[in-house]
């Protein structure tokens, strides 16, 4: 299993922010945009990044995780609003 957090705030305000996910998978990866982003392990099955940096408009976001041989995938897409 494999589970990002906050998937409904799709519109955000702040550019900056960091992503919390859930896994009870042996391997998880991060991406925004494509590129990967570090993950600190925590307990019960809790995954966070450091700050990151949303750009304005589009972000994806995805969560690869890996146990044994199954590829399981979660995906969001949130949404930088630039300020006026």
């Amino acid at each position: 299993m494999v589970y990002i957090c906050e998937r409904r705030f799709t519109g955000r305000t702040q550019p900056k922010t960091s992503v919390r996910l859930y896994s009870n998978c042996e391997r998880v990866i991060l991406k925004l945009n494509g590129e990967e982003i570090p993950l600190e392990k925590r307990e019960n099955h809790i995954f966070v990044s450091g700050t990151i940096a949303l750009k304005a408009g589009v972000n994806h976001v995805e969560a690869l995780a890996y146990q044994g041989d199954k590829q399981l995938e979660d995906k969001v897409v949130w949404y930088y609003l630039l300020e006026n």
